[in-house]
């Protein structure tokens, strides 16, 4: 009964692999777009810095936030007293601004050197569009407690440390909390910023719903290559078309820049031509006064020459006159 069977090759126990060659080609040949959207669930490429590190820019975005905040408390002051009909409120305003900024300073001091990054750092969240409302007000509230705290006891005494804590770390929470709403107005009233934002939380929900399937090894080797290009292209893109900041905004009306090193350079030598263009001005009038000084020597020497002369000239005529006389009176003696 065996001797009927026929010899087929492909029955044999032995299962046939496929070869290198013919795997590259598959995977080669494989299309990417729907593994791309098989694979949506893959982890980022690159995740976001976190908001909360200490860059370059945090010494003058301190700076900043206290000059701008003294100058709201200090208009805000002068204001009510204009409205309250109080002409003189200079000084008020002006005590205002002195007292505003030695506690303004440490706050964001001590809110973006110390609290935000190591003692509530803000970490990156799946939903950070809920979270608008309410960042960083647990740094500011703790960041105001600290300092409101010192500055009611160096003010009124130790008996209110606790109140000035409390009241600070209170005012500015819901100060923190009103800046956030004011943002996100703004933000929202931006062409083309709300949709955008939709969007991305559209599809970070639609990738977080979406559940892995086990793919074979040509799925995943396209897929890997597949989401490393889409993801370089769209960081590439969204570092292309992203909008200015409000903080970007506020930094450009700052009279603190920074330069390169070109800039400064350039800056440098074009200072250094209109130092050189002064002093050439300078050697010419110099020059040109001791020239006329010069001349003024000489009419003066002149005027001397004559003035000498002419003197003599004067005592020949009078020692003459003086001969004269005495000779007539002598002539006239001898006549009587």
């Amino acid at each position: 009964m065996s001797s009927a069977a026929p010899s087929n090759p492909s029955s044999s126990s032995t299962p046939l692999r496929p070869q290198p060659q013919a795997l590259a080609h598959s995977q080669s040949s494989a299309p990417a777009s729907p593994i791309v959207r098989g694979t949506s669930s893959s982890p980022p490429a690159s995740p976001s810095p976190s908001p909360s590190r200490i860059t370059a820019d945090t010494a003058l975005g301190v700076l900043s936030y206290s000059t701008l905040c003294t100058f709201a408390t200090a208009s805000t002051v002068g204001l009510i007293g204009v409205a309250q009909g109080n002409a003189a409120s200079a000084p008020l305003v002006f005590k205002s601004s002195l007292n505003a900024f030695p506690f303004f300073f440490p706050y964001f001091a001590i809110r973006n050197y110390i609290v935000q990054p190591f003692v509530l750092p803000r970490k990156a969240h799946a939903n950070r569009s809920a979270r608008k409302h309410v960042e960083g007000t647990a740094s500011s509230s703790l960041s105001g407690s600290i300092v409101g705290a010192f500055f009611a006891s160096y003010h009124r005494g130790r008996s209110v440390f606790l109140k000035g804590a409390l009241t600070f770390g209170f005012l500015a929470g819901a100060g923190q909390i009103a800046l956030n709403e004011v943002l996100i107005a703004y933000d929202y009233l931006r062409p083309g910023v709300g949709s955008a934002e939709d969007s991305s939380t559209a599809e970070s929900a639609s990738s977080a719903s979406t559940s892995p399937s086990a793919l074979d090894l040509r799925a995943s080797v396209a897929t890997n290559t597949s989401s490393d290009s889409s993801s370089s292209s769209s960081s590439a893109a969204a570092s292309a078309t992203a909008a200015p900041t409000w903080y970007q905004t506020l930094k450009s009306y700052s009279p603190v820049q920074r330069l390169s090193d070109g800039e400064y350079v350039s800056r440098l030598s074009e200072r250094r031509r209109e130092i050189e263009a002064k002093l050439e001005q300078l050697k010419l009038e110099v020059e040109q006064v001791g020239s006329e000084a010069r001349q003024l020597k000489c009419a003066y020497d002149e005027a001397r020459v004559r003035f000498d002369s002419g003197k003599r000239d004067g005592a020949c005529k009078g020692h003459i006159n003086a001969r004269l006389k005495a000779a007539k009176t002598e002539t006239t003696l001898l006549v009587m």
